[in-house]
């Protein structure tokens, strides 16, 4: 089992506490990649409510998400593929 580390941090202007079985780092950076995005679309569309602001976030940051996990799924085709040659 992987130790449990907890970070405080602050998202959008709130106080969150934040526990997870990665690093205290891995926690950190999470928060600090979600709240920089909060503020880059708050900056964009600053008439948007915070909930509506919180989904447009989830919704960017998991289109990242599948693009990555697209790009690793054929990384590994293509090193399947070398490894059969």
């Amino acid at each position: 089992m992987a130790k449990q580390a907890t970070a405080h941090v602050e998202i959008n202007g709130f106080p969150y506490t934040l526990k997870g079985e990665c690093s205290e780092d891995q926690l950190l950076r999470t928060a600090k990649l979600v709240d920089d995005k909060m503020a880059e679309l708050k900056r964009e569309f600053p008439q948007y409510p915070p909930t509506k602001m919180a989904v447009l976030t989830a919704l960017q940051i998991a289109e990242e998400f599948v693009k990555l996990e697209d790009a690793y799924k054929e990384l590994l085709a293509e090193l399947e593929r070398s490894l059969q040659e």
